[in-house]
C-alpha cells in the first residue's frame, strides 16, 4: 500500500516521484515536462507487440504523446547521448515547473506545451494531467524559469 504522508521536513512540498528512462539525448531543466513513450517499440517490434515498459520510458512532449503526460524533471539533467534514468514528479505533486508565463498565486492554470517550446508550461490550456495551478506570483513571460505549482 502506498504511503502518501509527508515523510520529510515540514517545509518540503509533497511530491510523488518516479524513476523513468528518458530516451532523448537532450538536457532537461528542473520542472520541464515529459510524456510517457506510449508507442515505444523495441528493435523489430510493432504496435501490436505488448511492451509494458512503454510507461517506464519518457520523452519530450509532442502532439501525439501529449495525452500521456508523465510529470516534470525533479532536477536539472545534462544531455546524455544514450539516454538516462531520471526522477520525475508526477501529477498531484507540489513542485517547480519550468514556465514562460506571467503567474499569479492561485489564479488560472498553466499547461505543458507539446509544440512551440515542448516541456515548458505556458498560459492556460486544457485541464488535466499536463496542467498546474501556480503557487507563486512571478513573471516568467520574458525569461523562462521555475515557478512553484500544484500539478
Amino acid at each position: 500500500m502506498p504511503d502518501f504522508s509527508t515523510n520529510a521536513h515540514h517545509k518540503q512540498g509533497q511530491t510523488f516521484s518516479e524513476w523513468v528512462w528518458y530516451s532523448s539525448n537532450a538536457a532537461l531543466s528542473e520542472g520541464e515536462g515529459v510524456c510517457y513513450d506510449w508507442d515505444y517499440n523495441r528493435s523489430g517490434g510493432t504496435a501490436a507487440t505488448a511492451y509494458p515498459e512503454r510507461y517506464n520510458r519518457v520523452e519530450t512532449p509532442t502532439i501525439l504523446n501529449a495525452p500521456h503526460f508523465a510529470g516534470v524533471a525533479a532536477r536539472d539533467y545534462s544531455a546524455v547521448s544514450t539516454g538516462q534514468l531520471i526522477e520525475i514528479y508526477r501529477p498531484g505533486s507540489v513542485c517547480n515547473v519550468w514556465s514562460k508565463a506571467n503567474c499569479t498565486i492561485g489564479v488560472g492554470r498553466i499547461t505543458c506545451e507539446a509544440s512551440g517550446t515542448p516541456g515548458n508550461f505556458t498560459y492556460e490550456g486544457f485541464p488535466g494531467r499536463g496542467s498546474a495551478r501556480p503557487l507563486q506570483t512571478v513573471d516568467r513571460s520574458t525569461t523562462a524559469g521555475k515557478v512553484l505549482a500544484y500539478m
